[in-house]
This record gives structure tokens, sequence and C-alpha cells, in this order.
């Protein structure tokens, strides 16, 4: 950690040097703030991080362009394929954060890790193993947007906590009632983007996703539950079926709304789980640990995203729940 002595002698936080670079793959630029007193027991430290560079996604050669059917496939008109055929390609992603740290070392007793993060990624598509897709390949375009897997807030707090009640007590008492501590992991995050999408049927174009119409940014309820709306519904229209493609079939264009581009995201994400333990010494070799495990330990609901198929009978509704109800484990463990 920077420290520089002032006028006086004592040691005080310096910023540490912005550092950026810059290739033709990859941009990344980071400034960060980090210092500590002497014997001061509280440790902040805060970073502003950037990355911009290349991504591989998949994307279909064989997809249609709309109001084209089957014909609309590259490789449909001479070889009659229909089946997908997929390729690799390079598009630029990003990812902006701010971070922020404030850690209380362990004194006292006493030990407490905070970190804050604000956060904003952009992709094109969301790999959950390896590679990601591209939904629309006849407009690439519509891809880009907020990363599905973005939280713009996170908070997570952790503590172990010595319990210091017994410390002075003797014999017995001491061996029962001293040495027990209690920790705890706190998290909080906002929720992901919500995508919408719909049936693609009159889009006329085989192998790509449609998204309807978004007249402004509905309103959040919050709802849960069969038949309660989480957020309004009634500002999303389907694309109308006005153009007429070269087969003389009518179909509807792409709807305004892109990847990831309604403006609300699904419910947050809160959680905490704590233990209290002792650990026992009978003698030099023999030991023991008891302890009580407890997740979820506020037994709070968290949800799974709404429902987000445009014209489906549960779109805007959440039905389920995305975490367990609370969970409490008694444990005891000998060594020698």
């Amino acid at each position: 950690m920077p420290l520089a002595a002032n006028a006086h002698g004592r040691a005080s936080r310096v910023p540490e040097l912005i550092t950026s670079r810059e290739n033709r793959w990859l941009k990344q630029f980071r400034a960060a703030l980090a210092g500590e007193k002497p014997r001061d027991p509280v440790h902040p430290d805060a970073e502003i991080i950037g990355v911009e560079g290349p991504h591989l996604v998949e994307t279909a050669l064989g997809a249609g362009l709309p109001g084209n059917d089957n014909a609309g496939r590259p490789f449909f008109g001479n070889f009659g394929r229909t089946a997908a055929i997929t390729t690799k390609i390079g598009v630029n992603t990003s990812f902006h954060s701010l971070q922020v740290k404030l850690d209380r070392r362990f004194s006292n007793g006493l030990l407490i890790n905070t970190s804050y993060t604000l956060s904003r990624a952009i992709n094109y598509g969301d790999d959950a193993a390896a590679t990601a897709t591209i939904d629309a390949p006849a407009n690439i375009s519509i891809d880009r947007g907020v990363a599905g897997f973005n939280r713009t807030h996170s908070l997570a707090e952790s503590v172990v906590w010595a319990i210091p009640f017994a410390r002075k007590t003797h014999g017995l008492t001491k061996w029962a009632l001293d040495g027990w501590q209690v920790t705890g992991i706190f998290v909080a995050q906002t929720g992901t983007p919500l995508d919408i999408t719909m049936s693609a049927i009159n889009l006329h174009a085989p192998g790509n996703t449609q998204r309807p119409n978004e007249s402004a940014v509905p309103q959040v309820f919050g709802n849960i539950g069969p038949g309660q709306l989480y957020f309004d519904t009634s500002v999303f229209s389907a694309p109308a079926a006005n153009l007429t493609g070269p087969n003389r079939v009518a179909y509807a264009p792409f709807g305004s709304l892109t990847r990831n581009a309604s403006g609300i995201t699904g419910p947050g994400f809160l959680n905490l789980d704590s233990a209290i333990f002792k650990r026992f010494s009978f003698t030099e070799r023999v030991r023991a640990e008891i302890r009580v495990d407890l997740f979820n330990a506020l037994n709070h609901p968290n949800f799974n995203n709404p429902n987000t198929t445009f014209g489906g009978t549960t779109f805007g509704q959440i039905n389920s729940t995305a975490s367990s109800p609370r969970l409490v484990r008694f444990g005891m463990r000998i060594s020698f």
C-alpha cells in the first residue's frame, strides 16, 4: 500500500499511479487509491477498472433474413440446406466498475471485511460454458447490450467475532464458555436485466430471435405469485406484419427492443450465512469442535426472474424461487 510521510512525519494515503494498457486486441485501465495508517486496523481501498476487448461469439451462417423463410438461408438455394451452420466471429465487449473495500483487520476479537462494486458489462451473448451465441444473425447489432449476468450493485460483508464475555473466567467455566466465535457472510445484489422475447413466426427468418416493440420503460410492480404481474406488460406490443417478402408472404420487421434493453431488472438477491462454533482442547493431541451453521439465516426468499416471453400465459409473472429456505446444521468434530 503506498504511504508517504507528511511534514509531521506521519504516514498518509497517496493515490497509486493510474495504469493503462492498449494494443490492437485489448484496452485496459485501472486507477486505485489504497492506504493505511500505522496501527490503524481499518484499511480502505478504492479502484476504478475498465476492460474493453474482443470476444468470440458463435453465429449461424445458415440463418434466414426476415421475410424470406428458408429461401433466405444462404445455403438453401444451392444445397437445400436448412440445418444450422455456425462460425465464430470477434465482437467488442467491455466491463467497467468501481470497486470499494473497507476492511477492519482482526483486532480485539473482531474482523470485518466489506466490499461494494458498481459495475456494467456489455456483450453480445452470455456464455454459460465456452462460447456465447448470437441470437439474431440477420442483424447482429440487436444482440449488443448489457450482459445477462450484470448486477449493477453488489455488496458483500464478512464478519468474525470472538465472543469476549468469558475471557476473565477460570477453570471449568472458562473451558465451557470461553473461545466461542460467530461468523457471518452477507450478500446483497441488484437483479439482472430482463430480456423480453416473443415468437418469431411472423418474422419469417429461421434461426433469429424476435422481440416486441416497447412504448415506454415498464413500471415495476414487484408482485410475486401466480396471476400477479412483476412489471407492467401493457407497454409491449407485437410488430405488425405489414411488409411483403420476395415470396409474397407478409412479415414483421424486428421489434424495437434489443437484447436486455427493456430498462428493468429482475428481483435482487439477499442472503446471510452464519455460524457459531467453539474449539476445545482435552489434551495436547485430542481436540474437538462443536458448531451450528445457518444457511439463509434470515430465511429470506430470493425469487427467479419473471417470465419474459411476450404473449405467453405467464408473461410478467414470477412463480418460482431461486433459493432454499433456512437450513440449520449441527456438527461436532474430534481430532487426535
